[in-house]
């Protein structure tokens, strides 16, 4: 998911608009850039999965993280998480996803079995 997925109010377009010397161009989605990208990315996820955080979903600017106690209950909770997408214009960049790991690193932190640890240096 990203920032230049979510559209843009109609009735803000003309902010975002310019003109060459063939056409007017209106920006429809939210470009990079703009101070609010990251609220406004936020605040979408927030409201999508809003009955999923800090139940098994937490929302952070590097993306979500979705976890669970068990294997069969990871599978289910992706599923959920995953079958909201197609709801929204928004796309997943695979080559993020990251399925079924017992440790990582994210957002400054090892996350694994033991818990939450500082990220040792890498």
């Amino acid at each position: 998911m990203g920032y230049n997925q979510i559209p843009l109010a109609a009735n803000n377009r003309g902010v975002t608009s310019f003109y060459t010397p063939f056409v007017l161009y209106e920006i429809n989605k939210l470009p990079m850039g703009i101070r609010v990208e990251s609220e406004a990315l936020s605040s979408f996820v927030n409201e999508l999965f809003a009955d999923l955080i800090e139940s098994y979903v937490f929302n952070f600017p590097e993306g979500l993280l979705v976890y669970s106690s068990s294997p069969g209950e990871h599978v289910t909770h992706v599923r959920d998480v995953l079958s909201r997408i197609p709801k929204t214009a928004f796309t997943l960049n695979t080559d993020k996803v990251v399925l079924g790991a017992s440790e990582f690193k994210y957002v400054g932190h090892l996350i694994s079995l033991r818990g939450l640890l500082s990220s040792p240096i890498w």
